[in-house]
């Protein structure tokens, strides 16, 4: 199984860290979520904080990341985490080939399919605290 986490960074005021993807070939062009493969030895939210600073320049704490649904299908899974801070949003620049920006969550740029409830779901567990819910696609 591979696994996985994705990761979105807001600002509080209606702001998310989105990447402008440019690999896999099904993605490109859209934007998601920052993230990437948990790598031998992490944990997931380590491998949050690591993509998260190979993607966007900014250094985060694993503890800092919320962790908050897991999605996954036949030989994948991937945890999905959040952060709010207003002043780490402030500083993230590109550091690959895949532009990273602030947009308003109100007013998604093309995305990938499932970020228009990805999104939303991570601030209302935000706000709430109360959930952790999971999902599996293709069985």
């Amino acid at each position: 199984m591979t696994r996985y986490v994705l990761g979105f960074m807001f600002d509080g005021n209606g702001g998310v860290v989105l990447i402008k993807k440019q690999k896999p070939v099904w993605q490109m062009g859209l934007y998601n979520g920052v993230g990437g493969k948990i790598e031998s030895g992490e944990n997931s939210r380590m491998a949050m904080a690591r993509e998260f600073e190979e993607e966007t320049g900014v250094v985060t704490d694993a503890s800092d990341w919320t962790y908050y649904f897991t999605m996954g299908g036949p030989g994948w899974a991937c945890d999905c985490f959040y952060v709010v801070d207003p002043i780490a949003v402030k500083l993230v620049k590109t550091t690959t080939e895949e532009e990273v920006s602030v947009e308003l969550a109100s007013d998604l740029p093309d995305t990938i399919s499932n970020l228009p409830w990805l999104i939303p779901m991570a601030w209302n567990h935000y706000q709430k605290k109360d959930f952790v819910a999971t999902a599996t696609y293709g069985e």
